[in-house]
């Protein structure tokens, strides 16, 4: 991939929800500093929480498509209609070279 990171690799913190809220508005602000708008962008989230908690307020608050996020720690792979979380190992993505238009 040829896109920037914008955030190191691991969950987002799981403190008080207004805390969270910041940190997911940082993240999103960063990435359309380095991206340009995330609207109609596919978008891979690397070392996402079980949950999506982060996938869910980015699909909530932009028009991404396809969000992705990988986690090598979940414990199967999980669809909904907003993303998709896979148990996946970063060293080893299952994505085509030049198929995702963000990292976060």
């Amino acid at each position: 991939f040829k896109n920037y990171v914008v955030r190191t690799i691991g969950g987002i913190s799981k403190r008080a929800s207004n805390q969270t809220l910041d940190k997911y508005v940082r993240l999103v602000n960063n990435a359309e500093n380095l991206f340009g708008p995330l609207a109609g962008k596919s978008v891979l989230e690397i070392g996402c929480d079980p949950n999506g908690n982060f996938l869910k307020y980015l699909c909530s608050t932009r028009s991404v498509g396809p969000a992705i996020g990988v986690n090598p720690c979940l414990t199967a792979n999980i669809e909904s209609s907003e993303f998709t979380l896979l148990k996946a190992d970063a060293r080893n993505l299952p994505f085509a070279d030049n198929s995702i238009d963000a990292i976060l």
